[in-house]
């Protein structure tokens, strides 16, 4: 998997841009990759930046120049060479990305748990899950699929894919709903050979540092 950050930047005429990175392939698996992040994010270095752009930030200096958007591929990717541009090579995850969920907090620590049930019965799916809250509405869950897809475009396009996804996301969502929480809605670009979903991490949302952070992991029985 590759890790990639979002950060803007001032041009030569003082207007703000956002620039992404070229990316870096992550060692370890997608969970591991998540885990190591959380960890990361919780260290001194990490709280001090998000204390540093909650003094600095405001009008004339945007929150992710300070703290750029962390984020990982959800396909496995590749190139020819270093000067060329990531491809998505095979498919192993699919990312559920639930937005404008209210009610978050209300839920507790059966939640993760809770939306392992659902994604252990699915027949697509290998078991293995993790759940990353995004903001205080977003929540994204990660899920493996049971056998890897070696055309990932191809794949994601598919109207039958498409329908299982959005089949799963309203489960899931369902599950958060009934965990106390309300509203909310499945973003459905989120399925897509090459897409990003965020790493645990500290951000600029709302105006102030939220810290993306892991709500847990689920390796299977």
């Amino acid at each position: 998997v590759v890790g990639v950050s979002l950060a803007e930047y001032q041009d030569r005429e003082g207007r703000w841009r956002r620039s992404r990175s070229r990316g870096h392939q992550l060692r370890g698996d997608l969970l591991e990759v998540l885990e190591r992040a959380e960890v990361r994010s919780q260290g001194e270095k990490c709280r001090e930046s998000a204390r540093w752009a909650s003094w600095s930030c405001g009008p004339d200096l945007p929150g992710r120049a300070v703290l750029p958007d962390l984020l990982v591929s959800t396909s496995s990717m590749g190139r020819p060479s270093w000067r060329d541009q990531w491809e998505a090579r095979i498919q192993r995850w699919v990312l559920v990305d639930l937005d404008g969920v209210h009610g978050l907090d209300r839920t507790d620590e059966s939640l993760v748990s809770s939306l392992a049930e659902v994604v252990s019965q699915d027949v697509e799916t290998s078991g293995r899950m993790a759940v990353v809250r995004t903001s205080s509405t977003g929540l994204q869950v990660w899920v493996e699929l049971a056998a890897p897809r070696h055309s990932p475009r191809r794949w994601c396009s598919t109207p039958e894919v498409r329908d299982w996804f959005q089949g799963l996301g309203e489960s899931l969502l369902g599950v958060v709903r009934r965990e106390g929480a309300d509203g909310g809605h499945l973003d459905t670009s989120s399925l897509g050979a090459g897409r990003y979903g965020r790493r645990p991490g500290w951000r600029w949302k709302g105006g102030a540092p939220y810290r993306a952070h892991l709500l847990g992991v689920v390796r299977g029985v």
